[in-house]
């Protein structure tokens, strides 16, 4: 990933901020020496204005945000909402004190709050609407718990298997529950504090410390990324990882987790799909009865689920509340 600095090349850098793509503004929570994952970004416009769209704001709506990045959302906000409406929560704190400074000079003085955005600004509630600019695999109660009643709470849901996220959007109610429908899949950051986490696996393999079995199918379509099967499968299997590796004979080995139980599965369909799994978890069996159940199910999409999330946490469902799905 090559920087791009304004001082260096002007005319490129004010091209690619006047484009509609998503721009990284950080690598590796801040590293100073050349770092290769994204951790900071400015999505596409075209993204926020969808996301303000579904939001349904107006004029004197208190809006909190959580994720402020560069401040550009929050301005868009503030454009409508007023400045004195909106408050953005940033993790980061070189992030945000640069947020707050560019908000300032832009003539849009929103509350910046450097903080944990999972337990939201209470100081600031109730509030009309709640905004996640991060990719979410487990919903805060507490967004919910500051939310007005009748108030909107949007953010890019995702398994640990599709961690770019599907736009959740969640309606609260009187009983401090909320509950809503996906509609299109985006590719956002997750949130620091939910980063899928992968179980090491090599020490097991080395001591032949798993059990065997042949794989009855291998379902390409999960391990597509932005798949409709990749979504369905993640939502039913929660804190459930994957990867890859390279073999020297060019075949690959495709890899399933869960950090929670130390539990992984491998297999190679190249060599007769041959399975590995280990732990107190049969993760590929899980993942085979997952996808059969997809199948069965009419290969839904994004769009037939939804979730609801009360205090005590949450569940996806498919087609209805009453229809949860594991």
């Amino acid at each position: 990933m090559a920087p791009l600095h304004r001082e260096v090349e002007p005319e490129r850098w004010a091209q690619l901020c006047d484009s509609d793509e998503a721009i990284v503004t950080q690598v590796d929570d801040g590293a100073r020496d050349r770092g290769v994952q994204p951790t900071s970004s400015s999505s596409a416009p075209s993204v926020m204005r969808e996301m303000i769209r579904l939001l349904d704001i107006g004029p004197g709506m208190r809006v909190l945000e959580i994720g402020t990045g560069t401040g550009y959302n929050a301005a868009m906000l503030a454009e409508i909402c007023g400045p004195e409406n909106v408050t953005s929560v940033e993790v980061d704190v070189e992030v945000a004190d640069h947020a707050r400074r560019a908000l300032d000079k832009a003539g849009f003085p929103v509350t910046v709050v450097t903080g944990d955005g999972m337990v939201g600004h209470p100081d600031g509630a109730p509030y009309d609407r709640i905004v996640v600019t991060a990719s979410v695999r487990d919903v805060s109660h507490a967004w919910v718990a500051q939310s007005a009643v009748g108030g909107r709470i949007l953010m890019p849901w995702g398994s640990d298997l599709y961690p770019g996220g599907v736009l959740l959007t969640l309606t609260v109610h009187p009983d401090g529950t909320a509950d809503g429908r996906f509609t299109r899949a985006v590719a956002f950051m997750r949130l620091r504090e939910q980063r899928p986490a992968h179980v090491p696996w090599r020490d097991d393999m080395n001591r032949g410390d798993y059990r065997q079995s042949t794989a009855e199918r291998f379902p390409d379509e999960i391990f597509a990324p932005g798949s409709d099967a990749r979504f369905a499968v993640g939502a039913r299997l929660q804190g459930v990882t994957d990867g890859k590796t390279l073999n020297p004979d060019g075949s690959h080995t495709y890899r399933l987790s869960h950090h929670a139980t130390g539990s992984w599965a491998a297999v190679t369909p190249a060599a007769d799909q041959l399975v590995l799994q280990h732990g107190p978890r049969d993760l590929w069996d899980e993942l085979e009865r997952a996808y059969g159940w997809w199948l069965d199910s009419g290969r839904p999409g994004p769009s037939r689920f939804g979730l609801t999330v009360t205090s005590v946490g949450q569940r996806v469902w498919l087609d209805s509340p009453t229809n949860p799905i594991g």
